[in-house]
């Protein structure tokens, strides 16, 4: 799983709610999800394990955490070029939001890390016109 990063929609886990696209990233050990770093949530180490007699498929999980605005734990099953699973979010006041999110994987060539960021971080490549 290092080195791939997966396009994917998060839906928070109520009636009413809209998905929004997100990007996951796993890198020298660590989980990116591009939204929250702009939030300001730091990448993680994961954990992913080969799920047993799933013929290559991988369950993975990661919590991303922030001073202010809590914890997010991301849970997932990698199978082939998919994605999903859920994030349960502890807020720092102790309210928990589940999200769930699904998606594929993102061309390799589609990520670079910028010479400005830290060294654990890859971000995707922009392509204007």
């Amino acid at each position: 799983m290092d080195g791939t990063a997966w396009e994917v929609r998060v839906r928070p886990d109520s009636f009413f709610s809209l998905s929004q696209r997100e990007t996951l990233v796993f890198d020298n050990g660590r989980l990116s999800v591009l939204g929250y770093l702009a939030l300001g949530f730091t990448p993680a180490l994961y954990i992913a394990t080969n799920a047993e007699g799933a013929g290559g498929d991988h369950v993975f999980s990661a919590s991303l955490a922030h001073v202010e605005q809590g914890i997010i734990s991301w849970h997932g099953l990698v199978r082939g070029d998919e994605i999903e699973g859920v994030a349960l979010w502890w807020s720092k006041n102790g309210r928990l939001k589940k999200l769930t999110f699904k998606g594929r994987r993102k061309e390799a060539a589609g990520l670079e890390r910028p010479s400005s960021a830290r060294s654990d971080v890859l971000v995707p490549k922009l392509r204007l016109f």
